[in-house]
């Protein structure tokens, strides 16, 4: 068997860390939920914070898609 060094593991940390790059892809919350096995959406809601990226690339869509409307002949 091999072991590693590491100080202040806890097996939750593989969640947390599997739920953070889910979310920070882009994956839904109600999704990452799913695959968590939380059954409360309240539960997964503390990795909303993670979904900013996603968040400012949807806006950032929607801001161009007006700025083309603005800008299209009438």
């Amino acid at each position: 068997m091999i072991s590693a060094d590491i100080n202040d593991y806890r097996i939750h940390d593989n969640r947390h860390t599997h739920a953070s790059q889910l979310v920070s892809s882009g994956m839904s919350l109600a999704i990452v939920g799913r695959l968590l096995g939380h059954t409360n959406p309240m539960t997964t809601q503390r990795y909303a914070h993670l979904a900013d990226d996603p968040l400012r690339e949807a806006a950032e869509i929607m801001a161009e898609k007006m700025r083309e409307w603005a800008s299209a002949p009438v």
